[in-house]
């Protein structure tokens, strides 16, 4: 990744360290989400909204456009797709 977009390390650092903190301020709130709406729903929306966020980094798009990416990625993974997953597998118990 480094190599085929052109990124330093601290680049790659500040990618990761903004997805942390998306990740962390908006499991809390996924988990509302989660209660408020269908699993059923939520969990495609958070693959195919990840899929295509994945399919537009294939494009090798500048640093600060990844930077919307990783934030995106951690509002999709994060917040879309794994509080609701967790609410399923305890529904399914």
């Amino acid at each position: 990744m480094q190599e085929n977009m052109g990124l330093t390390h601290t680049e790659i650092g500040a990618l990761l360290s903004i997805n942390a903190i998306v990740a962390t301020a908006l499991f809390v709130a996924g988990g509302s989400l989660a209660d408020r709406f269908e699993p059923r729903r939520l969990i495609p929306l958070g693959l195919i909204s990840s899929g295509a966020l994945g399919l537009y980094m294939a494009t090798f798009p500048g640093f600060h456009q990844m930077m919307i990416v990783f934030g995106l990625l951690a509002v999709c993974a994060d917040c879309f797709f794994f509080p609701p997953l967790l609410k399923a597998i305890g529904i399914s118990r």
